[in-house]
């Protein structure tokens, strides 16, 4: 019977066939995806999002269309929990 992951320990998986199933590698490198926000021209966040680094994060900015009033300014969640500046949107 099936079982949702929510019910199996912290960081453990099931075997299949005698490896780890694919949610162990998924889950890592979901944890290990920075958090972004994007920003409007008013300081208001429109977006968040986890992109593999910050050309990702940058360039999602630059094409989105899902925001009225676009994106301003993009940031990162820090090591110490604050945010900082990803970078400039043109290069």
């Amino acid at each position: 019977m099936f079982r949702f992951l929510t019910e199996w320990p912290l960081g453990h998986t099931p075997k299949v066939d005698g490896r780890q199933g694919q949610w162990e590698s998924t889950r890592a490198s979901i944890a290990s995806m920075p958090r972004y926000r994007f920003l409007d021209a008013l300081g208001d966040v429109v977006a968040e999002g986890d992109h593999a680094d910050h050309a990702e994060a940058l360039l999602w900015a630059r094409d989105e269309e899902e925001t009225e009033d676009g994106v301003n300014r993009v940031e990162y969640l820090g090591p110490d929990g604050d945010w900082r500046w990803a970078g400039p949107l043109q290069s």
